[in-house]
């Protein structure tokens, strides 16, 4: 696993959106700095395990679903573009 590619994607793909409101890659650190619509912030890695943040020991398959585990607002967000995406087809 490239974590440092699964990272840089993440932080890509959610660097110019609403889902957050601040998300910065940490090359050195082989992270990603959150700051949640709530104003939480939080500490993202990756391993062969899953996601994880620095708030806890829990392990997800994937990072939507961390986030939708840290962020209430992230998950409305997130599942409304999903709808409006769907709408599209």
């Amino acid at each position: 696993m490239d974590q440092f590619y699964e990272l840089q994607q993440v932080a890509r793909e959610y660097s110019e959106s609403s889902f957050f409101n601040k998300i910065e890659l940490d090359k050195n650190e082989l992270q990603i700095l959150i700051t949640t619509l709530e104003d939480e912030h939080c500490i993202v890695k990756v391993c062969e395990n899953g996601w994880y943040t620095n708030k806890s020991a829990e392990y997800f398959p994937t990072f939507e679903s961390l986030a939708n585990h840290i962020s209430p607002q992230f998950q409305q967000q997130w599942f409304a573009k999903v709808n409006e995406r769907l709408h599209a087809i």
